[in-house]
C-alpha cells in the first residue's frame, strides 16, 4: 500500500492509517520532494510528472510489485497520473478529496501564505482552522511534524515555499479515463476542494469507480474523522473482485 500525502503536508500525516493497515499490507508512505524530510529541488522541479517519476523510483527501488495506492489532495493527482501510466501494476486506487480538473489550483496548502516562522501553538491553531473537527492531539502532532525548531520557540515549516507557490493545475480527465481497475473517490461533505458535483463527474469518468462522501469532515477527511475514513477504505478494499 503506497500512501501519498497532500501539498504542504508530510508522510507522518498517514501514521494512524498506516498503523491500522500494517497487518494486511506492507505500507510505504514517502515524503514528497520538497516536503517533510525529503530534499528541496534545486531546479524548483515540482511538476506533476516530477512527482510521478519519484513514485516510480520508490516502487522500483523497494520492488513493491503490485500495489494499492491511496492519495490525498496533491497525492491524489499523483496517484491518478501514476496509475494511468501503470495500470497493470496497481490493484486499486483511492483518491481522497482531490480535484483532478485543470485550471487554478483549488487544493489548499497547509502553509499557504504563512510567515517564515510561527510558534508551535500558532501552527496548531492554523491547522485547526483548516481541520476544525480534528482532535487536539492530532493537530498538535501534525504541527510538530510539519515544522522544525528555530530560535526563541519559533518553528519553521519543512515544505519548500517554491513547491507551495500558486499555479495552474494540469487537467487529468484523460488520465482518469485510463483507470481500469477498482477506484474509490472519497471526499468530506464539508470540503470545498472537491464539491459534490465535481465528485460525481469524476466518478462517472472511471468505469469501475465508487464514490463515498463522509459527513463531519472537510478536505482533510482522514485527519478529522480517521475512524470513518479507515472503515470506508477497508470496505472498499475488502470488496475488490
Amino acid at each position: 500500500m503506497l500512501l501519498l500525502h497532500g501539498l504542504g503536508d508530510c508522510a507522518a500525516n498517514w501514521e494512524l492509517f498506516a498503523a491500522a493497515n500494517s497487518a494486511a499490507y506492507r505500507v510505504v508512505a514517502p515524503d514528497l520532494r520538497g516536503h517533510g524530510d525529503s530534499q528541496w529541488s534545486r531546479q524548483a522541479a515540482y511538476g506533476l510528472r516530477d512527482h510521478v517519476a519519484d513514485v516510480e523510483a520508490v516502487v522500483d527501488r523497494l520492488a513493491l510489485g503490485r500495489i494499492v495506492v491511496v492519495g490525498h489532495s496533491l497525492g491524489g493527482r499523483i496517484a491518478v497520473a501514476y496509475t494511468a501510466a501503470h495500470v497493470d501494476g496497481v490493484d486499486a486506487v483511492c483518491i481522497v478529496d482531490s480535484d483532478v480538473s485543470g485550471g487554478p489550483r483549488r487544493m489548499p496548502a497547509i502553509a499557504d501564505g504563512v510567515p517564515e516562522s510561527e510558534s508551535l501553538d500558532a501552527v496548531a491553531e492554523r491547522l485547526r482552522r483548516l481541520q476544525p473537527n480534528a482532535t487536539d492531539r492530532v493537530l498538535a502532532d501534525q504541527a510538530l511534524r510539519l515544522t522544525v525548531p528555530g530560535e526563541g520557540g519559533r518553528r519553521s515549516w519543512t515544505a519548500d515555499p517554491v513547491a507551495l507557490a500558486p499555479g495552474a493545475a494540469e487537467d487529468l480527465w484523460a488520465e482518469l479515463r485510463c483507470l481500469q481497475g477498482p477506484t474509490l473517490f472519497l471526499r468530506g461533505r464539508q470540503s470545498e476542494v472537491m464539491p459534490h458535483e465535481l465528485a460525481v463527474r469524476t466518478r462517472e469518468a472511471v468505469p469501475r469507480a465508487r464514490l463515498a462522501e463522509l459527513e463531519g469532515a472537510g478536505h482533510w477527511v482522514h485527519q478529522e474523522i480517521p475512524g470513518a475514513f479507515e472503515a470506508t477504505v477497508r470496505w472498499f478494499l475488502g470488496n475488490l473482485p
